[in-house]
């Protein structure tokens, strides 16, 4: 297999109910380094099991995009997005959200978030969204990077203040 590379053998797909313990391990794995990061984000000792159960909720909705990343029939990434419904103040009544993009650490940087990106904008457009939202954290300096690099760009800013 000369002149292959990781991300040639990298396979996006529908997740399915028998990946739910993966996709909830790589939240988790998210979870505790944003926890890491602010304590407000700790989790509680059922976040795993109540995050794999919200999974769990959201494969059969039409609204909603779960998709995983393989390597060698491992899954190593995950990507969570929906449709959401704006105000019916605005002539567009739809966006997509990327809620959770996650890949396993020792397969970032190989063309996994961006294949699953890639996946989801498929997903999107058949839909007819045209615009996609994606929220992070500032003190997460990879997926800052990540969204920046994958052509996203502040529009808003939530501001937070700790009582």
């Amino acid at each position: 297999m000369s002149g292959c590379t990781m991300s040639d053998n990298i396979v996006t797909r529908n997740a399915t109910v028998r990946d739910i313990p993966a996709i909830a391990d790589l939240w988790k794995e998210l979870a505790d380094f944003h926890a890491d990061r602010d304590r407000y984000l700790a989790l509680s000792s059922d976040a795993t099991e109540r995050y794999a159960d919200f999974i769990l909720s959201q494969l059969t909705r039409e609204s909603a995009c779960l998709l995983v990343a393989e390597y060698q029939a491992a899954v190593i990434g995950f990507c969570f997005g929906f449709v959401r419904r704006n105000a019916p103040v605005f002539a567009v009544s739809e966006v997509g959200v990327v809620d959770d993009l996650v890949v396993q650490e020792e397969f970032r940087r190989n063309g996994v978030g961006q294949a699953l990106l890639q996946s989801a904008y498929q997903w999107f457009t058949k839909r007819g969204i045209l615009r996609i939202e994606v929220g992070m954290l500032t003190t997460n300096e990879i997926s800052t990077a990540f969204w920046r690099e994958m052509g996203f760009e502040p529009y808003r800013e939530t501001l937070k203040r700790n009582l």
